[in-house]
């Protein structure tokens, strides 16, 4: 499982915001699964510990901004190894 707490100072991590802004209580999670939408590669979807709900992050503006293409891969790089899975 992989860890995603907070954010350090001066760096933006769109997954812990992501959750914040669907009302998960603190801006820390553990994200405990992660797929990508085979119909859409743009559409991340991840479940966090101790929560019921799927939440999905649109990674296109991430993509499409070049200044922001460290900061995807850096996203990519911290992903749980079941980054690749399908949906079913």
């Amino acid at each position: 499982m992989s860890t995603f707490r907070g954010q350090a100072p001066g760096e933006r991590n769109d997954i812990t915001h992501m959750i914040s802004i669907n009302g998960l209580p603190n801006n820390e999670a553990d994200v405990t699964a992660v797929a990508v939408d085979p119909n859409n590669p743009n559409n991340l979807y991840f479940s966090v510990e101790g929560d019921e709900g799927l939440y999905k992050l649109d990674l296109s503006p991430i993509k499409d901004d070049s200044k922001d293409a460290d900061e995807f891969s850096n996203i990519m790089r911290k992903l749980p190894n079941g980054f690749n899975q399908d949906l079913k």
